[in-house]
C-alpha cells in the first residue's frame, strides 16, 4: 500500500475573478427607434390589456390602487401618442407592467 503524497494527482482549482461587464444596449435602443410603428401597438396592447385587468382588480379594494395604476397605464398611452423616445416610453412600460403585476400578486 502506498501512502506517498504525490502532488501531480491533487490540484486545485484556479482562483478566478470576474469583473463587471457593461452589456452595450445602444443596439437595442436603436432597435426600438427605428421600429417605433411597429412595436407602437405592441406597448399599446399590453400597457392597455394589463392595466385593464389591473383596474378591474383594484376597483373592489381601493381608489388609490386604481389611481395608481390609472396613471401608470396612462402615461404610457400619453408618451407613445405624444411620439416621445422609446428609451422613456420602454422604461415606463415597464414601471406600468409592474405596477400591475404588483396589483395581481397583492
Amino acid at each position: 500500500m502506498d501512502t506517498s503524497y504525490n502532488s501531480s494527482f491533487i490540484s486545485a482549482p484556479a482562483v478566478t475573478r470576474k469583473t463587471a461587464t457593461w452589456i452595450n444596449t445602444t443596439a437595442f435602443w436603436e432597435y426600438l427607434e427605428i421600429n417605433r410603428f411597429g412595436m407602437t401597438p405592441v406597448f399599446l396592447v399590453l400597457a392597455a390589456c394589463l392595466g385593464g385587468f389591473a383596474a378591474a382588480v383594484t376597483i373592489q379594494y381601493s381608489l388609490l390602487m386604481l389611481s395608481i395604476v390609472g396613471l401608470s397605464t396612462g402615461l404610457v398611452e400619453v408618451l407613445l401618442i405624444a411620439v416621445a423616445p422609446m428609451r422613456i416610453t420602454f422604461w415606463f412600460l415597464v414601471t406600468a407592467v409592474m405596477v400591475d403585476l404588483f396589483v395581481f400578486i397583492f
